[in-house]
């Protein structure tokens, strides 16, 4: 009889300590899920606030006519090329978003021989539209900024 007690207490100090182990685990396991769970709806709800916010800096000014209108808008940090589309001379300016906000392309805005505005798309890399106009495949080359207002202007 002392032995059966003697088995039975040790099973039922065995049996709590089993169940220790598994819930308290299982609590420390559902809290880390929860805790990732909690973190990715955070940055997700992030993401989708922020990344529109900061894509919409890449949008051209209401009224925006020219080169000028532009750089007074953006600066001169965009890389320019020039573009021969339809025997037609085009400068276009380009910038990548931030990589964080996952674009597929760069932010584009097309210009005339003249410097008059004629188009923009913030991210070329989705813009079907745009590229069946403007055309990624049309052979584009780095151009100075200063040497394409000089050409604008018909200085060279």
């Amino acid at each position: 009889m002392k032995q059966t007690t003697f088995l039975v207490k040790q099973g039922e100090r065995l049996f709590l300590a089993f169940q220790k182990i598994l819930f308290g685990a299982s609590k420390l396991v559902w809290g880390t899920l929860f805790a990732l769970v909690l973190l990715v709806m955070i940055l997700v709800f992030a993401y989708g606030v922020l990344a529109p916010r900061e894509r919409s800096k890449l949008r051209p000014p209401e009224g925006m006519k020219n080169v000028e209108d532009f750089t007074s808008r953006f600066g001169r940090e965009h890389s320019w090329v020039v573009v021969l589309i339809d025997g037609k001379t085009l400068y276009e300016a380009r910038k990548r978003a931030p990589t964080w906000t996952l674009p597929s392309g760069e932010a584009c805005y097309i210009f005339d021989e003249k410097g008059h505005f004629l188009g923009w798309t913030p991210d070329n890399g989705d813009d079907t539209r745009w590229n069946e106009k403007w055309g990624q495949d049309k052979g584009r080359q780095p151009i100075p900024f200063d040497e394409m207002i000089d050409k604008i202007r018909g200085d060279t």
